[in-house]
């Protein structure tokens, strides 16, 4: 049964065309119709009509849906046919009583395994598909006939083939493909309808009608003579075409001849090229295929009469430019045996062409082939010369030179109609050394440019000769620079970089292009050294600025002084041993041991530096090393130690433990000695940056011998009152001494190096445009790393997995903390207010006009990811970052370990004070207001009952020695991870003896998950110059602050 199926002769009535539906009726009534699958929703129908087509039935939930790859494909009469006969099926089918019917899977792999090539026409019709040729003077005719086939094979009598008799005769699927070719042959108005084609075409001799022969050679072919067929045989034997030439004095004589199984045929008034690709050649009742050549056009010419085509020798150069090339596209023609020839298939040379036009610049393009030169535009496939007797082919290699054409298309010169380029008046300069060096390095050869007048360019890479000769303080240098031998002057050279064109006037009036890191280059000369008429003078201490900026020079002649000079500089890492002075107490690691040395390498060639080791390294040890020695050498000056308030005690501490017999006397409080003899009979002061500005005049009044600026980011802001007095204070020697040299930005460098070296790295402004900004904000590698270059001797940085084996191993581990219920409303109810009142005001301000609201709501989100007390101390709820803090606070305590615990948030850390109070734990406290800072730090060093330092992130994160403590806990996140990294080595540091566990607490799904985040993404290639990371929250964009506060 198939109930679910439902064919009706009325709804296919009604579906298709009253003649549609009759012509379909009658392939049904006819048998020319099958059913060959059924898989329960689909039928698949075999209909015979000019071939075997095949239709596809498919029920939908909307209907029959229905498809036939017939040429009409929708709406014929395959399809009625098959539905009559589907429709037949289902009701046999539904006849079938349900216990006999098969299972639906049975049916499904009957159809399947069905043998399907079986033709279900099993009663042979005696008409056979045919076709009839026959020829004529100019043309001839091939037709589609059928034929009565005899019991013994024989062809009887031959009537009209059209599509209604198709269904009658018998023919293989090449005979059909045959009846399609022609079909498509056949004159426009012989071919008005599908259904009225006759099957009959008449075509020209050597038409491309191969295929057609081909598909016809299974078929029963044949010419009529009064009607009767005679057959025509294809020939398995071989045939070929040849040609050769006759010479004699005044011609070549062309002729033809046709070989057929190794016998030469010339006389060919009995052969009919009919078609070429593939060639047939008819002959006496068979037709031979073309072995050697798929066109054999040019034998045209020869068949019937012509024995011979005649070429005076007079014309023949003619002939072999003109028509051979022609001909050779279609055949292998010959040439005479005496004439020498060559091929060339592969040009060995492109060039382009300039020319100079009114108001434009004209391009065009060759290619050499041999010691041919062929233009692009030229539209020959194959070019023929003939020379002295001897004849070169070109076959030229298309596919390569439109390859390199299509360097043009990168130039955006305008392509032309009649062939070539044109670039305009107005940006032909800018082309010319924009593109001439790109395609010089593709191959191209420049042909023209010795011609141009108005665009008279030198586009070679300019040439550096330098000469440097070295004075008492200073270098004078000999500059000269030239392209394609012709110089360029410094005038036009300061004139060019002063006005930023890259084109300047050579002295012979031509124009050369100044490769673009020029630029930065002698800007960066011209501004660190003057220049005299063709004479430049720089400092000494810019050799190695000088190295670097001539380092690609392909001529640099330097005397004894310069080289000297250089060695010292780059002989950085090589520096020999000092004797260490007798009354250091302690032992150097090797480290500090090479630290010591550079700090006397400095002090020999009186040059400042910064030694930026890693904070806990002992940076202060071997300061204290080399003051100990100085003193040892007779030097009575005293010198300057300026610090934060919370070191000075720690430099004396060290001092006295380390170099005892310096003579130490700290300049800070309200009774300080502000005399004339303040600092008589001392070797080192101790000051505070707040009283190193108070008593400016004071301390200018004496010159130092060192002058020592410790955690020297105090000065790193070149505005600020700190640095400026720093700057104007006088010494023999200058130092400074800093974990993070660069915290933010660059220009924190250029400050505490117009400390140590004043000049080194030009004027503020200069270093701001030069320096700054093409590193900061366009991330130039090449200035960056000439600035590395500049201050390599002068900065000495180890970070402590350099010295890893020297000290103890730190793990970091990042604790993430649930919000609680109550405190994660009040944190979306203040994100949600803050998030569209700064989105809003970013939109109308901009980010720059926005920070400080975008910091206020910030710090808002942060005091709450912390404590929701922080915001308001009536607000009773829970914090979950505390409820983990605490359970690790115990932990650690119970298991004997003494803690630090930092907190940017004073409110926080009371918070915390108030639990330990609560506990019974005991501990220290620090922030900025606290006084005697060192008796808290010296009683939690000494001190086995205090357990923790509750510490204020910027009170107490640098200048603190706390390797009593082994556990570091950050309550909160802080902007640059830098700051953070300082606290850490309050205990991480030389004289720790124990592992030390780092811990951070975040809570998930606020601002401070955002900012360890965005703090990865905001790492700037300032960080290359001292391996220090930069800042955080001035880099921030609009997008960062809508993620912060998502």
């Amino acid at each position: 049964m198939i109930p679910q199926f439902e064919i009706s002769l009325h709804d296919i009535r009604s579906y298709f065309s009253k003649t549609i539906f009759n012509r379909g009726a009658a392939y049904y009534r006819n048998g020319r119709v099958k059913i060959v699958e059924f898989d329960g929703r689909r039928f698949i129908a075999r209909v015979r009509g000019t071939k075997l087509y095949t239709v596809t039935l498919e029920m939908t939930d909307e209907g029959w849906a229905m498809g036939c790859d017939c040429p009409c494909w929708y709406g014929c009469k395959h399809m009625v046919a098959a539905l009559l006969q589907a429709r037949d099926y289902i009701e046999e089918a539904n006849k079938m009583p349900e216990s006999m019917s098969e299972p639906a899977w049975k049916k499904q792999f009957a159809a399947l395994l069905q043998n399907r090539s079986k033709d279900f026409f099993t009663d042979q019709p005696p008409w056979v598909v045919g076709f009839v040729i026959s020829t004529s003077v100019w043309s001839w005719q091939i037709s589609a006939k059928k034929f009565f086939q005899k019991k013994d094979g024989a062809l009887g009598r031959c009537e009209s083939l059209d599509v209604w008799s198709l269904s009658s005769v018998r023919g293989g699927p090449s005979a059909f493909r045959a009846l399609d070719i022609l079909r498509k042959l056949e004159e426009p108005s012989q071919q008005s309808s599908y259904y009225r084609s006759s099957y009959e075409a008449t075509l020209k001799y050597g038409q491309d009608v191969g295929p057609l022969l081909t598909s016809i050679q299974e078929s029963p072919v044949c010419t009529l003579n009064r009607g009767i067929p005679s057959r025509i045989k294809f020939s398995e034997t071989e045939c070929a075409v040849q040609f050769h030439y006759d010479e004699s004095d005044d011609s070549y004589a062309l002729t033809a001849k046709i070989v057929l199984s190794g016998y030469e045929q010339q006389d060919l008034k009995d052969f009919y090229l009919l078609s070429r690709k593939p060639a047939y050649i008819l002959h006496r009742q068979t037709l031979y295929k073309v072995d050697n050549t798929d066109d054999a056009e040019l034998l045209l010419p020869f068949l019937n009469s012509t024995t011979s085509i005649s070429i005076p020798k007079k014309e023949f150069t003619d002939f072999i430019t003109t028509t051979y090339p022609k001909l050779r596209q279609r055949s292998e023609v010959p040439l005479p045996s005496s004439m020498e020839q060559s091929v060339i298939s592969a040009f060995n040379g492109k060039r382009i062409v300039l020319e100079e036009e009114p108001e434009q610049l004209r391009i065009r393009m060759q290619f050499q082939y041999g010691d041919h030169a062929i233009n692009l535009e030229d539209d020959r496939p194959t070019i023929v010369d003939l020379t002295d007797n001897r004849v070169t082919i070109i076959r030229r290699d298309l596919p390569t030179e439109k390859q390199a054409a299509d360097a043009m298309k990168e130039t955006h010169a305008r392509k032309m109609p009649e062939g070539g380029w044109r670039v305009l008046d107005s940006r032909a300069m800018n082309w010319l050394f924009k593109h001439i060096p790109a395609l010089l390095q593709q191959g191209f050869d420049i042909v023209g440019r010795e011609t141009l007048t108005k665009y008279k360019v030198r586009t070679s890479i300019p040439r550096i000769s330098v000469g440097i000769s070295s004075d008492i303080d200073w270098f004078d240098i000999q500059l000269e620079i030239s392209i394609e031998g012709i110089q360029l002057s410094m005038k036009e050279l300061k004139k060019a970089l002063r006005n930023k064109e890259r084109y300047v006037k050579l002295v012979d009036n031509s124009f050369a292009q100044l490769p673009e890191d020029w630029f930065a280059r002698f800007q960066h000369l011209f501004h660190f050294a003057t220049v005299e008429e063709e004479v430049i003078r720089a400092s000494s201490r810019h050799a190695l600025l000088l190295d670097e900026l001539f380092q690609d020079a392909a001529d640099m002649q330097t005397d004894d002084g310069f080289r000297q000079n250089l060695e010292r500089l780059q002989a950085f890492d090589r520096i020999k041993e000092q004797p260490l002075p007798a009354g250091l107490v302690g032992t150097l690691r090797p480290y500090q041991r090479k630290g010591y040395d550079w700090l006397c390498f400095l002090r020999d060639y009186r040059l400042g530096g910064c030694l930026a080791d890693d904070m806990g390294l002992g940076k202060t040890i071997q300061a204290l090393t080399l003051l100990q020695h100085e003193k040892e050498a007779g030097v009575r000056t005293p010198s300057l130690v300026v610090c934060p308030t919370s070191v000075v005690y720690n430099w004396q501490l060290e001092a006295t433990k380390f170099a005892p017999e310096l003579r130490t006397r700290i300049h800070t409080g309200v009774g300080r000695d502000k005399s004339g003899e303040a600092f008589a009979e001392v070797d080192l002061v101790l000051t505070t940056y707040g009283i190193m500005m108070r008593d400016a005049e004071l301390l200018r009044a004496t010159t130092f011998h060192y002058l020592i600026l410790d955690e020297s980011q105090k000065i790193k802001n070149p505005h600020s009152q700190s640095a400026y007095v720093a700057c104007h204070l006088n010494a023999s020697h200058r130092l400074v001494l800093t974990g993070t040299p660069v915290e933010n930005n660059t220009l924190e460098l250029w400050s505490q190096f117009q400390f140590i070296n004043p000049g080194l790295l030009g004027t503020l402004p200069y270093f701001r445009q030069g320096f700054a900004a093409q590193i900061e904000k366009y991330k130039n590698q090449e200035t960056a790393r000439l600035l590395r270059r500049m201050i390599y001797p002068f900065i000495l940085r180890r970070s402590k997995e350099m010295v890893a084996a020297e000290l103890p191993t730190k793990s970091e581990q990042t604790l993430l903390c649930d919000l609680s219920a109550g405190q994660r409303k009040a944190y979306e109810a203040w994100r949600d207010v803050y998030r569209a009142k700064l989105l809003k005001l970013i939109d109308e301000q901009g980010v720059d006009k926005s920070r400080m609201n975008v910091l206020q709501g910030l710090t808002r989100l942060r005091q709450i990811a912390n404590h929701p007390a922080l915001i308001d101390p009536e607000m009773q709820e829970d914090s979950g970052k505390f409820e983990v803090l605490f359970d690790l606070v115990e932990d650690i305590i119970q298991e004997g370990h003494k803690l630090l615990l930092f907190s940017q948030f004073v409110k926080m850390l009371t918070l915390v004070r108030q639990r330990f109070d609560v506990l019974g734990i005991p501990y220290e406290y620090l922030d900025g207001s606290t006084q005697k800072r060192q008796e808290r730090v010296d009683n939690f060093q000494t001190n086995d009952e205090v357990r923790a330092f509750l510490i204020s992130l910027r009170a107490g994160g640098t200048g603190l020695n706390l390797t009593a403590a082994d556990y570091v806990i950050h309550v909160d996140p802080w902007w640059n991870p830098a700051v953070e990294m300082q606290a850490t080595d309050r205990a991480h540091r030389i004289g720790q003896d124990k592992k030390v566990f780092v811990y951070k607490l975040i809570t998930k799904d606020t601002v401070e998950e955002k900012i360890v985040q965005l703090q990865e993404r905001k790492k700037k290639l300032v960080a290359d110059l001292v391996t220090t990371e930069s800042g955080f929250f001035k880099s921030l964009d609009r997008d960062d602050i809508e993620v912060l506060f998502s």
